[in-house]
């Protein structure tokens, strides 16, 4: 027995011409499910982002790490970025990393007086299009 399936299954399986239709059954959906796939990733990395320097994104967490990666990344793609850092030190380096288009600012997440403070000077320094992204990386 074939896996305790109905006796009626077995014999439609093993039958020559069921089992060739079966093949390609599974052939074609297999086929067009690559099809599918190989259209839908094209389609994705053809996907472009307009007028990228007229973008502002605020990123916290942005003293080491993924904070700091991103930054450095939309900083190279043209976008204006607010990056939030805990530290004075981590402002300075960032100054002088990146370009004009970066403005670091000190953060602590965790003190409420610490983010207003935060919030006046990302409203106060936006472009015109206003904030287009957040990519909250600090920890708490």
């Amino acid at each position: 027995m074939l896996f305790l399936l109905p006796q009626f299954v077995v014999d439609w399986v093993w039958d020559t011409q069921s089992l060739f239709v079966l093949f390609f059954f599974i052939f074609v959906h297999i086929l067009f499910v690559g099809l599918l796939y190989a259209l839908v990733r094209r389609g994705l990395a053809t996907l472009k982002v307009d007028n990228l320097p007229s973008r502002a994104v605020l990123v916290t967490g942005c003293d080491t790490g993924f904070g700091r990666q991103i930054t450095v990344k939309l900083d190279k793609a043209g976008l204006v970025v607010f990056a939030a850092c805990l530290t004075d030190a981590a402002v300075e380096e960032i100054r002088k990393e990146c370009s004009d288009q970066v403005r670091p600012f000190l953060m602590d997440v965790t003190s409420d007086s610490s983010v207003d403070e935060g919030f006046e000077f990302v409203s106060n320094n936006l472009p015109k299009s206003g904030l287009w992204a957040v990519i909250n990386n600090a920890g708490v």
